[in-house]
């Protein structure tokens, strides 16, 4: 199972240790890829389809101090799709004058798909299609935004656990109890598939509701989600995502194993 790691904070945070301890405790079992989206208040992201216990790259967030607003992290078991940049998380687009990124755990059986998938994952469909869906709509508001993801997760059937953001907000689901926990700290939230630290106060985040969280407290829940009856769903593993859209100029930590 591929597991998710993000944080939001009021002010801006030095998260190398966090993820250092994240890589620790999961990516050993995940070892398809890695990758990290993060706002200072520019969007940065950085991925390879190499295990990140074992990836240079990754070991520099570790030992590196970047203040951060916001960060997206993820490491990868496939499923579904080949292992490579294309098909590993986090993965991004500009839409409404915003850089979103996303990051998702699951396996999904039917799930709304957007035009402008890249690479083979039902994460960069399912991902497509909520920025499609948002901009249609001209949600702009993130509790208007939350309630149209709602919608969204009713339509798949599978597990939907995901972080979106685009730099300001950050939108958590878990499709199940469980499955994805938070800690919250003073103006700050950390968000973990599991917890990563011995610290008492984490918590399984509540099912099926989309939260919003703004400088590192939540500020709104949607409605319960309704979801259709899954049947035997037997797999919960995580499918990944795209590769930076080439026509926008975002920052790049570009490195050359990334692009061969």
């Amino acid at each position: 199972m591929c597991q998710l790691f993000g944080f939001t904070s009021k002010k801006p945070v030095a998260f190398n240790k966090y993820w250092d301890k994240f890589v620790e405790v999961a990516a050993p079992q995940n070892p398809d890829g890695w990758g990290l989206a993060f706002y200072t208040p520019e969007l940065t992201v950085v991925k390879e389809p190499v295990p990140a216990h074992e990836s240079i790259v990754a070991r520099t967030f570790t030992l590196q101090a970047i203040p951060a607003y916001v960060a997206i992290g993820h490491v990868r078991l496939a499923s579904r799709g080949a292992v490579n940049v294309t098909n590993t998380h986090p993965f991004y687009a500009h839409a409404q004058d915003k850089d979103w990124a996303f990051a998702h755990n699951g396996h999904m059986v039917k799930y709304p798909k957007g035009k402008k998938a890249l690479g083979q994952t039902d994460s960069e469909a399912v991902f497509r299609a909520m920025v499609e869906i948002v901009s249609a709509m001209k949600a702009d508001d993130p509790e208007d935004i939350a309630d149209v993801l709602a919608g969204v997760t009713e339509t798949t059937v599978g597990k939907l656990n995901f972080l979106l953001s685009d730099g300001e907000s950050l939108w958590v689901h878990a499709s199940y109890q469980g499955t994805l926990y938070v800690l919250h700290g003073e103006g700050a939230a950390m968000f973990c598939t599991k917890p990563i630290t011995r610290h008492k106060g984490w918590r399984s985040l509540e099912a099926n509701r989309v939260y919003v969280y703004r400088d590192g407290v939540p500020v709104y829940k949607s409605r319960p989600v309704k979801k259709e009856k899954e049947g035997d769903l037997w797999s919960s593993y995580l499918c990944l995502t795209n590769y930076p859209d080439p026509n926008r100029n975002y920052t790049q930590l570009a490195i050359p194993a990334l692009l061969a």
